[in-house]
């Protein structure tokens, strides 16, 4: 199986998001979901990188790397939903790790989950990433309040 990652630009991860409406709704929080809808874009933090992972020359995942230091990065993953449960996505995992470690000079990277997402809590946990903490009552998840929960990875301990 031939999978590649190159950095992408919004409109290919706009056209990535509005092909899949189950995973929008999975993937994106309130504002966002409202924002894609009305604008047919999405709103990314200045400095925000695109990475389109490729499998046989479809692009199934995007990874969003947001810019939170020189040492460190807040990722956030969107796997198309028809790789999901597959067995794909901890080699998709495994494989921006390893971009991320040896193409930048980040030594963390963080994910931030909405409490309710507890399928990414469990993802995050199987693939090796360590509680960091939590934010309470910080954002608005299908119209409700919820926390926002934070795990690492420490990029630079797992080279050694």
């Amino acid at each position: 199986m031939n999978i590649e990652i190159k950095e992408i630009q919004l409109n290919d991860f706009n056209e990535f998001l509005i092909a899949d409406p189950k995973l929008c709704y999975l993937g994106l929080c309130d504002q966002a979901l409202d924002y894609l809808y009305h604008k047919k874009t999405v709103l990314l933090p200045e400095g925000s990188k695109l990475y389109g992972i490729y499998i046989e020359d479809i692009l199934g995942c995007v990874i969003q790397s947001d810019f939170w230091s020189s040492i460190c990065t807040i990722f956030h993953m969107y796997v198309s939903t028809t790789l999901q449960h597959t067995g794909l996505t901890r080699k998709i995992q495994a494989l921006m790790r390893d971009h991320i470690r040896d193409n930048t000079s980040y030594r963390k990277a963080l994910l931030y989950i909405p409490s309710p997402c507890e399928h990414v809590i469990m993802t995050a946990k199987a693939f090796g990433l360590k509680y960091e903490g939590t934010i309470t009552n910080c954002m608005e998840w299908r119209q409700k309040t919820v926390d926002l929960v934070i795990y690492g990875l420490e990029l630079y301990e797992e080279h050694k």
